[in-house]
């Protein structure tokens, strides 16, 4: 009777730990940035209510991140429109301020 009441605790206490030791495992993966590991739980108590805002955290980090790239792409796309335009503006400056060969840029040729 004792070992079957210690084989029962053994087992009550085990089944506890197993959504703790998932919770553990998803928080470590998040912490080194893998925010592709889904956590999966079939209990129905505090720990799953804790397992369910890992999954939350990790979808709205992903979102954010997500986001984050979004506006790295349009910030880049922005930095190449006006690097191309200031170069644009920088070749016609060069073409306007060309003077032939031996004149001064200030000098003005009239001829009468």
């Amino acid at each position: 009777m004792v070992l079957l009441a210690a084989f029962i605790i053994y087992r009550q206490i085990t089944s506890a730990f197993r959504p703790l030791r998932k919770a553990a495992q998803a928080m470590a993966a998040v912490s080194k940035g893998d925010l592709s590991t889904a956590v999966e739980c079939n209990t129905n108590n505090e720990i799953t209510e804790m397992l369910t805002g890992i999954q939350h955290m990790r979808d709205n980090l992903r979102e954010i991140i997500d986001a984050i790239h979004r506006a790295t792409d349009e910030l880049n796309q922005v930095a190449n429109e006006v690097r191309s335009g200031a170069e644009a503006r920088n070749q016609m400056r060069s073409a306007r301020s060309w003077t032939p060969s031996g004149a001064s840029p200030n000098t003005r040729t009239c001829s009468h």
